[in-house]
Order: C-alpha cells, then structure tokens, then sequence
C-alpha cells in the first residue's frame, strides 16, 4: 500500500479495509468511507488516520 501511494498512484479499499490503508499511513489528506456503526466508531477511526470522511 505505502509502495503504491509513494508512486502517485491509485490506491482503493472495500469497505472496512479503509482502516487498514489508514493504519499503514496512506490515507492522510484523503477521502474515505466506512461503513457505520452506532456511536460513529468507523468515522472516528478514519478521522484519525488524517482522513476526510465522507457519508
């Protein structure tokens, strides 16, 4: 995942996985979505990878 993002190029996820692309660093300045879960956890969890969240 890092060795694609430093290349610029296209990096993609289904669902849940956006949590793994954040823990590895890729998804800073980035949207992302998630599916949800009462409380928001997900969001929260992309949000504190540095990544925009969108519904």
């Amino acid at each position: 995942m890092r060795h694609f993002e430093a290349k610029g190029q296209p990096v993609a996820s289904v669902c849940v996985a956006s949590l793994a692309l954040g823990s590895a660093g890729v998804m800073r300045g980035r949207c992302a979505t998630t599916y949800h879960q009462v409380g928001g956890r997900r969001k929260a969890q992309l949000e504190a990878f540095g990544a925009t969240f969108v519904d």
